[in-house]
């Protein structure tokens, strides 16, 4: 029955990245980035304002009204002046087995109604 269970749970968390990275990619103003297995989500602006800073002020203003409104946490990525990474400016999520689908539909649900609304101003 251990086994079972395990693959049971590996079965559930591969459908919750799934259904994750179905939902993020219906939001017209961000792009998918990361592969649909990772439980790393990564999503960018589907058009930069040409500026990483710009870009990833517009993307930390996303992420906090997520957690203001919706309390729904996740981050943008960092960069160092001296990183030498071409990564465009982000926001990253997480996906774990502990999370159900009603909380995977929520962070979905709360990414597109913010950034529509933030990137549309």
């Amino acid at each position: 029955m251990g086994k079972k269970s395990n693959r049971t749970l590996e079965l559930l968390y591969f459908i919750f990245i799934l259904l994750t990275c179905a939902g993020l990619s219906t939001i017209p103003c961000l792009t998918v980035l990361s592969n649909p297995l990772s439980p790393l989500v990564y999503v960018k602006l589907s058009r930069s304002t040409g500026s990483f800073q710009r870009d990833s002020h517009l993307l930390e203003t996303i992420v906090d009204h997520m957690l203001k409104e919706d309390c729904v946490l996740v981050t943008t990525s960092r960069r160092s002046t001296l990183d030498k990474c071409t990564l465009p400016a982000g926001i990253r999520l997480y996906v774990s087995a502990a999370h159900t689908e009603s909380d995977i539909l929520k962070a979905s649900e709360s990414l597109k109604r913010v950034s529509e609304l933030v990137v549309a101003e």
